[in-house]
């Protein structure tokens, strides 16, 4: 095994385990708590996502981005960026604050006390983590991704579960979350102090320049992702929440895969640089891997998800298994998207990304209205699967439209067929069928670039 694998390995190891981590606490819950508990956490859990994606300012992307860049000091680059999310978190803290002192009960569907003040506390440390997270993978760094990675998501898991266990709480999901979290970063330390110097305040309004389409890419995002979920609570009830919460995090895990890949092939197409040959190589690698072993991978949790859930866990979560196979589809389609958006990234053309996001998230956003009022909870997993699929196509047919980027008739194939073949998927009749389109998917990937997995898994690495 060459050493490029052996880094993507490492590092998608890492990020896998961390995913699969926070997975296993996302599945565990519902046995101790009732389905409109879960569907709380749900909405906590979408909240704290989105926040964290858009206050971080795109800072994560700015620090994988301008790492390697000659005319950059790191040790900078890693003090502004901190700062810089230091100062975007306060703005929700002062909101949920406010609206404490005012008297106001709700926001965003959630209590003020203490929901949404111990969330602004839990924000403010996950966005520290993410900035840590993306200097470690821009210079591979594994002892401080290991333990921003792997170790704040065994930490949470712990603690999470046994406050749950305990006191049957939605709020230790916050309190478990934040000691977690503060505990990996005092672990990381030692790794980043070195590194820290005086901030860069002009080079700080720089980078924010770069990194804010990221904020409406990272707003629209959440809205993808979890929209839904206060659509459902709103239309449907708590309840209802906590089922699609389930079946949301169950036909997501196929995510670990991307994570494994992304972990160490998104910086090497950052420092290949934008159109270049090396470049595009990492992209194919990625848009193929993902689309064989995500394929694999949802196969797998099709046919176990059903069994599992109706053997362990109360009948009130079973319609649950009905939902898995659309999500694991639209999560497959998101490989296409995953390629573009780097490919814009090295570019510079970040606004793209921007405009095809929010634009998929309104039109995510109209069809929850038009379907979950006739079709319920599989009106919300099949919106969010075709606005999926239109991010994808429309996001990564402008990456492609300059003379320099020219895709050869595999990827073309590649593209072709996993859109086919999640959209089969998302209409597949039961689990059985589903599972039998998605290893067709993977065998036909395989197929189309036998000759590129050969090349890696031989000493004609792709970093020579």
């Amino acid at each position: 095994m060459n050493a490029t694998v052996g880094r993507i390995l490492s590092f998608g190891a890492l990020e896998a385990g961390g995913r699969g981590l926070t997975w296993v606490l996302m599945a565990t819950l519902p046995f101790f708590l009732d389905s409109d508990q879960y569907g709380a956490i749900g909405l906590l859990a979408a909240l704290e996502f989105m926040l964290a994606t858009v206050l971080i300012v795109g800072q994560d992307r700015v620090v994988m981005r301008f790492f390697h860049d000659q005319d950059t000091d790191s040790a900078v680059l890693l003090s502004s960026s901190l700062a810089v999310v230091s100062i975007s978190s306060a703005f929700f803290l002062v909101l949920v604050a406010g609206a404490a002192i005012l008297g106001i009960d709700q926001l965003f569907r959630l209590r003020v006390f203490p929901e949404l003040l111990l969330l602004s506390i839990l924000v403010v440390g996950s966005l520290w983590s993410r900035i840590a997270i993306a200097f470690a993978r821009a210079n591979t760094d594994r002892r401080l991704f290991a333990l921003q990675r792997f170790g704040l998501a065994a930490a949470k898991l712990i603690l999470v579960l046994v406050g749950v266990a305990v006191f049957r709480s939605v709020e230790w999901y916050l309190w478990g979350s934040i000691c977690a979290t503060l505990l990996a970063l005092l672990a990381g330390k030692r790794s980043l102090a070195r590194y820290f110097t005086s901030v860069d305040w002009r080079g700080a309004r720089r980078w924010v320049a770069f990194g804010w389409p990221f904020v409406f890419h990272a707003a629209s995002a959440g809205l993808l992702t979890f929209a839904d979920r206060y659509m459902l609570d709103y239309y449907m009830g708590r309840s209802a929440v906590g089922i699609y919460t389930l079946a949301y995090s169950v036909g997501s895990s196929v995510m670990f895969v991307v994570a494994m890949l992304t972990a160490y092939i998104e910086p090497q197409v950052y420092k290949a640089g934008a159109d270049s040959v090396q470049g595009e190589r990492w992209l194919t690698l990625l848009g193929a891997s993902i689309g064989i072993l995500g394929a694999m991978a949802g196969a797998a949790v099709i046919l176990l998800a059903g069994p599992i859930i109706s053997w362990k866990l109360e009948k009130e979560y079973f319609e649950a298994a009905e939902y898995i196979p659309v999500i694991v589809a639209a999560h497959i389609v998101m490989a296409l998207y995953l390629q573009a958006s780097f490919r814009l990234t090295t570019q510079d053309r970040t606004g793209y990304i921007a405009i095809c996001s929010s634009s998929a998230a309104v039109a995510n956003i109209l069809l929850n209205i038009v379907l979950i009022p006739r079709y319920g909870i599989e009106g919300a997993a099949v919106a969010t699967f075709l606005s999926y699929l239109v991010l994808s196509i429309v996001t990564l047919a402008l990456s492609v439209r300059r003379p320099s980027i020219k895709l050869g008739r595999a990827t073309w194939g590649l593209i072709t067929l996993v859109c086919i073949g999640s959209s089969a998927v998302a209409l597949a009749a039961g689990p059985v069928v589903a599972a039998v389109e998605l290893i067709v998917l993977a065998a036909g990937i395989s197929l189309l670039f036998r000759g590129d997995i050969k090349r890696v898994a031989s000493k004609k690495s792709l970093s020579t």
